[in-house]
């Protein structure tokens, strides 16, 4: 999982077709996010924009490495000026 990575609380939201309470997860799913440690959710979209979202597993919270969030920053940052000024900004406040 590439965002468990920088992430502290890491999830996956996977988009369901049945809003079937009762319809199970493959339990593969279930084993690889308790393995990640990553919390589990599944969206329903309900129409006109809206979804139900159900949470079936809590991510463990992680601390990524320094130096992944480092180069996480430095890509978005690279992509915008204008963020990159709010940023250093927001540190400086």
């Amino acid at each position: 999982m590439a965002h468990g990575r920088v992430a502290q609380l890491p999830n996956l939201v996977v988009e369901i077709d049945s809003d079937d309470e009762d319809l199970p997860l493959p339990e593969g799913m279930i084993s690889e996010a308790l393995r990640q440690q990553i919390g589990l959710y599944t969206m329903y979209n309900t129409g006109g924009g809206t979804f139900r979202i159900r949470q079936h597993l809590e991510p463990a919270p992680q601390t990524p490495d320094p130096g992944d969030l480092q180069a996480l920053l430095e890509y978005f940052f690279s992509q915008d000026e204008d963020d990159l000024k709010e940023y250093r900004q927001a540190l400086s406040a």
